[in-house]
């Protein structure tokens, strides 16, 4: 009796024990596995969150770009558009608070305009505060791009002139090229995201969960449990997960999420994917992203961690080995204990079972909770979960539409209920190919829906071999294309209008000179009217050329039909050249009108002048022109309005350009011939002028009457208005030209703006100077 209690005894307390330690380790992996899913959903949120808001800032980014006058700017370095470009970065800055720095950079790397956010106002950083940027990876890397893509740099910490801004200030740089209208580079546009705000909405997402670590693809840390051990790879001071955890980084480093269990406690991790595809989904906009140079192709991504140490872990739901040791002894001595026993396992399994099914349930409101159709089609191709967006997109599959039908099934029902319309006259070869591309999914692609609809259908494979998909309405976008389309036809069809007013002008040729003493006394009331009228002429201009622009470069998409980017190109053209002979027209009548203000500064003589060099030496390239440049020193620094002389120079040298034969020559000298003025000459090689043209050629719309006038561009503008800008500083322009041999224009500007006549020796010498080819 007594042998068989003791073997009963010690069978009972044998499976007693092992009973109870087993239930110990099923409470363990429950609370780990519920742990384990509370983290994901919190770092899924943070990684959310951070790509929509990296989304805004390629948005903001792609629009400042777009703005019409910002090429004219970097290729002219006009005032007032600068002033313009500045005001909408200001209002910018104003409205997302959180942009550290919004700057226009040129293709040398200089800044051209930087406002700064500082004590909660934007500020537009003067003239002199402007730094060179040239050499930095951000500035490099953004210039490589092509037009229309994003380039975003690391999360590190900002550096002003060579040196890490105290206090340390985390910054994204999130750029875009512009372009030139030949495709050159002519600068780029950054924004300076501020890091804190990521990092404070990231902390603000993870409330209540983990502690939150973010680290960067080398493994160091941008936000760490102690603050001291971010930014190693900055500070020099080597501390990282790398190093801190290996066994961690390298699981970290090999997935993009997943979790791990160390004897600290547990790791929850997933990625901030800077790619093009993620940016897409989060932004609904088109921004097409760009590594970051020091990063390899596939590793441009921050890791977000969660971390729960070992006693937050088991600190509610799990036995510790001495509970173990009582709940077993309790149990061997009476069955009512043992039944307790049980009965709190029971409890923990239906606390666990409603875990579970709270979390499935979340993940289901989560996905009907989504603007898009979405759907999940298992490694048989089984459509295993899709919301109610996704069943009103196909509302004519209708039923169709079941957990566990094939999607080759749901397709085939489709077909015959109407659902798409493209499929119509050719079922079998659509099919074919809409199977092709599920099974291989790759990219995007438009559909058109019965009720006329539009959806963009975006696909991905899973590494365990599911198919996700999401379903976007883009009807709007496809609307707002085919308004652009019908925008071309109207300019079309005012430009048709355009070149019948222009036969109409030449026509009435013959009666002009009837109407002349007519037009004399309303030319003072046309110069006033088209002077006030300046803002109304251009603004439908820059609204044609810009809208032009975005069709030509298919900002929004393809275009349809290459053609209609051609049309777009020379929409755009045409409307330049427009706009530019209005300008000239507008500046001219606001002198006829006495409205043109000239705002003398002092100016960096030789800067201006040699910037207007360059301008038009790709012309003069082109035609395989010499182009010399000479300076007396010292050259004065010279008290004028920026723009006029700039424009005047411009105007200058351009006409070299255009009437000197290639193979010519273009000498610039700038002397200083007394104190009191400037002679800047322009003298070229070209066809000359005749001495009893030269007077009529400074009046407004007056030309040459010879073949290479007559096969240029040109309205008979550019030398009347120089000669009014140079009158309206108190010095003069004029010409001598001989026939055949070349031009000399000379420019004479008065140092200081005063007086009313040019003296000390500078007039001009008739006939151009005897000079040979070189």
């Amino acid at each position: 009796m007594t042998g068989r209690f003791l073997t009963l005894f010690g069978v009972t307390t044998v499976l007693v024990v092992a009973i109870v330690f087993w239930a110990r380790d099923i409470g363990i992996r429950e609370r780990v596995a519920e742990v384990r899913m509370q983290e994901r959903h919190a770092v899924a949120r943070v990684v959310v969150g951070a790509t929509r808001d990296l989304a805004g800032v390629a948005t903001d980014v792609l629009v400042l770009a777009s703005s019409p006058g910002l090429q004219h700017y970097l290729d002219s370095g006009t005032g007032w558009l600068r002033f313009h470009l500045a005001a909408e970065f200001e209002t910018l800055a104003a409205h997302a608070r959180v942009y550290d720095q919004i700057r226009l950079i040129d293709a040398s790397g200089l800044e051209r305009i930087r406002v700064n956010h500082r004590d909660g106002q934007p500020q537009l950083a003067p003239d002199e505060d402007l730094q060179d940027k040239s050499g930095r990876y951000y500035v490099d890397g953004t210039l490589s791009l092509e037009a229309g893509r994003i380039f975003i740099s690391q999360l590190d910490l900002n550096v002003e002139r060579g040196e890490i801004e105290l206090p340390y200030r985390p910054t994204i740089r999130v750029g875009t090229p512009v372009r030139s209208e030949r495709g050159h580079a002519a600068g780029l546009i950054i924004i300076n995201y501020h890091g804190n705000a990521l990092l404070e909405h990231a902390r603000s997402l993870m409330a209540g969960a983990g502690e939150l670590m973010i680290v960067n693809p080398g493994g160091y840390w941008v936000l760490a449990p102690d603050p001291a051990d971010a930014w190693g790879f900055m500070l020099d001071h080597g501390r990282s997960l790398a190093d801190r955890h290996p066994d961690v980084w390298a699981a970290a480093a090999a997935a993009s999420s997943g979790a791990v269990a160390t004897e600290e406690g547990l790791f929850v991790f997933d990625t901030v994917r800077l790619r093009e595809d993620v940016l897409l989904n989060a932004g609904g906009a088109g921004p097409r992203v760009a590594a970051a140079p020091h990063l390899q192709s596939n590793a441009n991504y921050w890791r977000v961690i969660s971390f729960v140490d070992r006693n937050t872990l088991f600190a509610e739901g799990v036995m510790t080995l001495r509970e173990a040791a009582a709940l077993s002894l309790g149990l061997v001595i009476g069955l009512g204990v043992l039944q307790v026993s049980f009965f709190r396992l029971a409890q923990r399994r239906r606390i666990a079972e409603q875990a579970s099914k709270l979390a499935h349930d979340r993940l289901v409101n989560a996905v009907e909770s989504l603007p898009s159709g979405f759907a999940i089609y298992d490694a048989e191709d089984r459509l295993a979960l899709c919301n109610q967006k996704y069943l009103e997109t196909y509302a004519a599959t209708g039923t169709a539409i079941a957990l566990g039908q094939t999607f080759e099934d749901i397709l085939k029902v489709g077909l015959r209920r109407g659902q798409y319309p493209d499929a119509i006259g050719r079922e079998e070869a659509w099919l074919s190919e809409r199977l092709a591309r599920h099974r291989t999914p790759y990219g995007e692609m438009e559909q058109r829906l019965p009720n006329g609809r539009w959806v963009l259908v975006r696909e991905r494979r899973t590494s365990s071999g599911e198919i996700v998909g999401d379903r976007a309405d883009i009807t709007v976008l496809k609307r707002r294309e085919e308004d652009l389309i019908e925008a071309n036809r109207r300019i079309e069809e005012q430009a048709d209008d355009l070149r019948q007013l222009a036969d109409d002008l030449r026509r009435t040729g013959d009666e002009a000179e009837a109407a002349r003493r007519v037009a004399e006394r309303a030319n003072r009331a046309k110069s006033d009217f088209l002077a006030s009228m300046s803002h109304e002429l251009r603004t439908p201009l820059n609204s044609i050329i810009g809208f032009s622009e975005v069709i030509r470069d298919e900002i929004f998409g393809p275009a349809g039909t290459p053609e209609y980017a051609d049309y777009a190109g020379d929409i755009h053209y045409s409307g330049r050249h427009l706009l530019g002979l209005i300008n000239q027209v507008l500046d001219l009548s606001k002198i006829e009108a006495g409205k043109m203000e000239i705002r003398p500064a002092p100016l960096d003589t030789e800067e201006v002048i040699r910037d207007s060099v360059r301008l038009i030496y790709e012309r003069a390239d082109r035609k395989n022109l010499t182009v010399n440049v000479a300076f007396a020193f010292p050259v004065p620094t010279l008290l004028a309005d920026e723009s006029a002389l700039r424009q005047i120079m411009f105007n200058l040298l351009s006409n070299a350009v255009k009437f000197t034969p290639a193979g010519g020559r273009i000498d610039i000298d700038v002397t200083h011939p007394c104190a009191e003025h400037l002679l800047v000459t322009v003298a070229d090689t070209g066809c000359g002028i005749p001495q009893d043209q030269i007077d009529r050629l400074l009046q407004p719309f007056e030309r040459l009457d010879n073949a290479y006038d007559r096969a240029s561009d040109g309205t008979g503008l550019g030398l009347a208005i120089s000669k009014s800008l140079a009158e309206l500083h108190g010095g003069m322009l004029e010409i001598a030209s001989t026939l055949n041999l070349g031009t000399s224009v000379r420019l004479i500007l008065p140092v200081y703006l005063a007086g009313d006549s040019v003296e000390c020796g500078v007039g001009l010498a008739q006939g151009a100077p005897d000079r040979q080819s070189g």
